[in-house]
C-alpha cells in the first residue's frame, strides 16, 4: 500500500490555479488510483486534465486510470459522432498505452457509470476535463453530487 499523502500536497492542489474543487470532499486515503474521467477531451496526449491527474497521481503515490462512458442516449447522437468518437478512443487508447495508463471504456450512463466504478476501483480522487455545453456542465455537476471523494 503506498503512503498516506502528505496534508499539504493536498492544499496545494486545491489552491492551484489550474484545478477547481468541484465539490468539498477531502481525501479519506490514498485509495488504489486517481480516476480521470475524459468527459470531452478523449486524447492520450496534449491533455492538460489528464496530465494534472498523473501529476495529482504521483504527489499522491498513485497511478491513474482513465475512465469513459460512451452514453447510448444521447440527445441529437448519430451514428457518425459515435463513428467519430470511437475512432477518438481507438487514438486515445494506444497513445495511453504508450504512457502504461489503464482505459476503461464502457457502454453506460456515466451519470450512474462513473460512481459504480469510482467505488469499484476504491479511487482516491476524479479528476476532469471542463464542458463547454451545459449539458456537459449539469452531468458533471450531478455525478459529483453522488461521489464520495474530492473531484477536481
Amino acid at each position: 500500500m503506498p503512503p498516506a499523502p502528505r496534508p499539504y500536497v493536498w492544499e496545494d492542489w486545491l489552491h492551484s490555479a489550474r484545478m477547481v474543487p468541484l465539490n468539498d470532499r477531502r481525501l479519506a486515503g490514498p485509495g488504489s488510483c486517481v480516476v480521470y474521467w475524459a468527459q470531452n477531451a478523449h486524447r492520450g496526449v496534449d491533455n492538460e486534465a489528464l496530465n494534472a491527474a498523473i501529476a495529482l497521481g504521483d504527489d499522491l503515490g498513485v497511478g491513474v486510470v482513465v475512465y469513459v462512458a460512451v452514453h447510448t442516449a444521447l440527445p441529437h447522437a448519430t451514428e457518425r459522432s459515435y463513428s467519430f468518437l470511437i475512432d477518438g478512443l481507438r487514438d486515445m487508447a494506444g497513445s495511453l498505452r504508450y504512457r502504461g495508463i489503464r482505459l476503461v471504456a464502457r457502454i453506460e450512463n456515466p451519470e450512474i457509470g462513473v460512481p459504480r466504478f469510482i467505488h469499484e476501483i476504491d479511487a482516491a480522487a476524479l479528476v476532469t476535463d471542463r464542458s463547454a455545453l451545459q449539458f456537459g456542465r449539469a452531468l458533471r455537476a450531478l455525478v459529483t453530487d453522488r461521489v464520495e471523494i474530492p473531484v477536481l
